[in-house]
């Protein structure tokens, strides 16, 4: 018969080791706020950051358009003719919307010239000193 070992006493048993208060609402509250405003945080440094800007040339639309026909001149028998005139409008409406505001880049021709007309019989109605 086996020698049998003493059962040994529950007292020895050591007790769990005692482990930390998790961290409190206050932490993930402030965690998830960094991590959302980084990325607003970023986005508004790229906009406003000086000489990155992303798109096209800088300068005025009138100097971005003479850029674009130029372009367009030394380049015009490649370009297929429908292509071609695309981009001449694109270019020429840069100065319209600049001197028109936005409306002249959803008006037909006719309704342009129309409301252009309108707007200088009004003109022409108001006295000297309110135009």
């Amino acid at each position: 018969m086996p020698d049998t070992a003493p059962i040994p006493d529950i007292r020895d048993i050591p007790p769990p080791p005692q482990l930390d208060e998790p961290p409190g609402l206050w932490l993930y509250l402030v965690v998830a706020a960094v991590v959302l405003a980084t990325p607003i945080v970023v986005a508004l440094l790229r906009r406003r950051w000086p000489g990155r800007a992303e798109g096209g040339p800088q300068g005025s639309p009138r100097d971005r358009a003479l850029d674009t026909l130029h372009e367009l001149k030394t380049e015009y028998a490649q370009i297929p003719p429908d292509e071609f005139a695309t981009r001449t409008v694109g270019a020429l409406r840069l100065v319209l919307v600049d001197r028109f505001g936005e409306r002249s880049k959803s008006q037909t021709p006719d309704e342009f010239f129309a409301a252009l007309e309108a707007d200088r019989d009004l003109d022409r109605q108001l006295p000297p000193t309110q135009r």
